[in-house]
């Protein structure tokens, strides 16, 4: 019964994880805060650090009226729900902050006021055909980028999926201006991958599954779908897009300004959201392929055990420009290029001084690497000149030791290139002619943890001539010879390298090392000791035996006129 209590209430709780809403919040931070501390990441209380540079002129505007503190379309949103991808952030919606929240019951039409001209001749110029804009939620704030590029990450939400997908939609932009030098606006906030700019939309990203009155647009970019009137789900909008990123190449030291805005198209009902994620807006120097955490085990973007990773800083560096990573905190040695090739864990960071002397630095990020394959390494492998045909089967068995095959895939290859890329496998792995000093390399794939990790290992073939342990010899003496024996003395033809066994017999000090035995006066016996020779898989070992025969006092010699053969008299 315990046990059945103990099941289900894991289940309620894993359902209850799934069914949470977000959770919103109008007053716990103020728009300032909201800007610098969440999505920056700044310290409370400042306004730039070495990785974002400066924030300022932070203004904020709802349905036509600035900067009030009693507004309820910008604020803070919280999430554990699994099917919701933000854990946390800045929420603007044509809304309130209170309908957002699950489940959803309802449809969103709250009338907060004015829209944007701005938005509204934009989108006009892209020939779209709209009257007017309302409900706008406007935030704006100034920046001083310390490097070259600057992202955020965001997702729409929208009640206008499912049922008015196919043609009518609200809109929202992000206008970046370089106020330095007076640039024009720019949109950051477009379909990405796609030619011509493609504002977003849920015309333009869209599934015909929700809606059968127009096919998919975009569908790739498109998340989840809340059915109207389906419990369980994180906010009250009908849908929502992936997570996407904005971003943009900027000048450093250069003054830019951001105005996000949403609206409502040409009415006040079905509200549409942008949800921006907590400490995403951010000026990264490196590039090539990670974003501002760095390469972490926990997203997956850990390095594989062995190998490397070539982050960059600036993809086109000014002349006369200079780099200095660190590791750590400390300056590497010879690290004066805009590449860095990481080969190791550890919190890693760059320092670019331009020409003029002003500098760029970038935000630490972590550097993780995935532990390396729970598997063992082959052993060269050994074949007679005159039999030069390999069986490279031995070394799987080695490298798996208990692992499963099935697990930890294996193939056999010519060169390292080709064990990298899992390219040109052997197959004949059971009887390959090789030649002498023949490197063979071997590919390790990972099915079992998920994370795409291969490695490499590596042997080699050696032909070499059978050694000989040389033809067995004897010695007798009478148990009161004592003298120290040279076992190699007995034998003829061995070659070096050997090991000495004491196999039978009784008595007396032998040493293995020296290949010598003392015999015992006080005993009578015969004593054999084998020399082995191992010169490795797959050839055996091969052998020879030294006996030493002790023989009591008074022994009797024997002879034959028809026989050359005698025994040795002791008296």
């Amino acid at each position: 019964m315990k046990r059945f209590l103990l099941i289900a209430l894991v289940l309620v709780s894993i359902v209850d994880g799934f069914a949470q809403p977000i959770v919103t919040s109008t007053n716990q931070f103020t728009v300032y805060q909201l800007v610098k501390e969440k999505l920056f990441s700044l310290a409370p209380g400042t306004n730039s650090n070495a990785c974002t540079g400066s924030i300022s002129n932070i203004t904020w505007s709802v349905g036509g009226t600035a900067n009030t503190a009693n507004q309820n379309s910008i604020g803070y949103f919280t999430n554990t729900n699994p099917t919701f991808p933000l854990s946390s952030g800045i929420l603007m919606t044509t809304g309130s902050l209170t309908g957002a929240p699950g489940p959803n019951t309802g449809t969103q039409g709250v009338t907060t006021g004015a829209g944007d001209n701005q938005l509204l001749t934009y989108m006009q110029g892209l020939g779209l055909s709209v009257n007017s804009y309302n409900d706008a939620a406007i935030l704006e704030f100034d920046f001083v980028p310390l490097t070259n590029t600057m992202s955020f990450d965001f997702l729409f939400a929208s009640e206008e999926y499912g049922q008015w997908q196919c043609q009518y939609s609200d809109a929202f932009a992000f206008f970046l201006k370089d106020v330095t030098i007076n640039g024009p606006f720019t949109n950051l906030a477009s379909v990405p991958n796609v030619t011509p700019f493609t504002p977003i939309s849920v015309v333009t990203v869209r599934d015909q599954a929700h809606n059968g009155g127009c096919l998919s647009v975009n569908p790739n970019y498109f998340g989840v779908y809340n059915a109207p009137g389906t419990l369980n789900t994180a906010t009250n909008f009908n849908g929502h897009t992936t997570v996407m990123t904005a971003r943009s190449t900027v000048v450093p030291n250069h003054l830019y300004h951001i105005k996000l805005v949403i609206a409502d198209r040409d009415d006040n009902n079905f509200d549409s959201a942008i949800f921006l994620g907590a400490g995403s807006f951010n000026f990264p120097v490196q590039t090539n392929g990670f974003g501002s955490t760095g390469f972490l085990e926990a997203d997956g973007t850990a390095i594989c055990h062995g190998q490397t990773r070539t982050v960059q800083a600036q993809l086109s560096p000014l002349a006369g420009s200079t780099f200095v990573w660190k590791k750590n905190g400390v300056a590497i040695p010879n690290s004066n290029s805009n590449n860095y090739v990481i080969s190791a864990p550890g919190i890693y960071s760059t320092t670019v001084t331009l020409p003029n002397g002003s500098q760029s630095s970038s935000c630490p990020f972590e550097v993780e690497y995935f532990p390396a394959l729970p598997l063992g390494n082959p052993v060269d492998l050994y074949m007679p000149v005159g039999n030069p045909f390999f069986n490279f089967t031995p070394n799987k068995v080695a490298v798996l030791g208990t692992q499963s095959a099935s697990n930890y895939p294996i193939a056999f290859h010519n060169t390292l290139q080709n064990a990298i890329d899992l390219a040109s496998p052997i197959t004949n792995i059971t009887n390959y002619q090789g030649y002498d000093g023949e490197v063979i390399y071997m590919s390790l794939a990972d099915e079992s943890s998920g994370n795409g990790c291969n490695e490499t290992r590596s042997f080699v073939l050696r032909l070499t001539t059978q050694p000989t342990a040389g033809t067995n010899g004897s010695v007798t003496i009478c148990k009161e010879n004592v003298a120290q024996i040279n076992l190699a003395s007995l034998i003829t033809g061995e070659d070096s390298g050997g090991v000495w066994t004491y196999t039978s017999g009784s008595g007396g000090v032998f040493n293995a090392s020296n290949g010598t035995y003392t015999p015992n006066a006080s005993s009578s016996s015969v004593n054999e000791f084998t020399y082995t020779i191992t010169p490795g898989s797959p050839l055996l070992p091969v052998s020879s035996v030294a006996t030493v025969n002790i023989i009591p006092s008074h022994a009797i010699a024997l002879s034959s006129a028809a026989s050359t053969e005698s025994q040795s008299l002791c008296i």
